[in-house]
């Protein structure tokens, strides 16, 4: 299947599910690692593959020494972290801890040079207080963490959050959502300035002016292109020469 899409022209392969990590528990010695192996192997042509979400406790090492490995697999990673805090963590009756996140990331990044990490984080869990928010705050603040998509805990009738006790006001959540999201700009501005007058692997995906392309690197940037012919559904590389709007302003890079 993955050969057929290549072959009608698509460049990049989402690998992508609910606990992908975990795939092949079941099957014995089958799993993500041998997957992505089994397509590098068996698949020719132009393509990049990049993973979708993982589970923090589903990662493995050699999954991460793949990445690191293989040009192909794009350097991003997207590690839900939804709190920062020990106790609200066993409240969402998460599988790791604080420690087990910050050690899993803080390994990548010294597997990998300058990986995209993101997360996502809620705010407002029934019981958080604001200590349980600065451990959170805190903890996003040192890793190396590109993106982060905050949302707002919400209560949906049925689950056991709903019933708890000790819902967080509606204005203490936007306020830390707001600081969450200021906090998200700074990390932004931080990762894609690591890459100016660097080159980048982007995937061209739409024009947005006369000569402009926009695309997305296989570290998650968004990267605008000047280019006279059209660029769309390629993969080239780009030299990062400014970075403006919360996207980088590229030049191609040709061979």
């Amino acid at each position: 299947e993955v050969q057929q899409l290549v072959e009608l022209g698509y460049k990049e392969i989402i690998l992508t599910g609910i606990h992908i990590g975990s795939y092949g528990v079941d099957l014995g010695n089958y799993n993500i690692v041998k997957i992505i192996e089994t397509i590098l192997n068996q698949v020719s042509g132009e393509y990049r593959i990049r993973l979708s979400s993982i589970e923090p406790a589903e990662f493995s090492p050699s999954l991460v020494s793949l990445v690191a490995e293989e040009n192909k697999i794009c350097p991003h990673f997207h590690i839900p972290l939804q709190s920062g805090s020990n106790r609200i963590l066993r409240e969402m009756n998460r599988s790791y801890t604080q420690s087990l996140y910050q050690d899993l990331v803080v390994g990548i990044a010294s597997k990998i040079p300058d990986p995209a990490i993101t997360t996502d984080v809620m705010v407002g869990f029934p019981t958080e207080e604001e200590e349980d928010f600065r451990h959170t705050y805190r903890l996003i603040e040192k890793l190396p963490i590109f993106n982060l998509h905050v949302f707002k805990y919400s209560s949906r009738p049925g689950t056991k959050a709903a019933t708890m006790s000790g819902m967080v006001p509606e204005e203490d959540k936007k306020i830390r959502s707001r600081k969450l999201l200021e906090l998200a700009e700074q990390k932004r501005l931080w990762y894609m300035n690591l890459f100016l007058n660097k080159e980048l692997k982007i995937l061209v995906e739409e024009k947005i002016g006369k000569t402009a392309y926009k695309g997305l690197s296989d570290n998650y940037i968004q990267v605008v292109i000047n280019h006279g012919k059209d660029l769309r559904g390629q993969l080239v590389k780009a030299q990062i020469l400014e970075i403006k709007n919360n996207q980088a302003i590229g030049q191609l890079v040709t061979d």
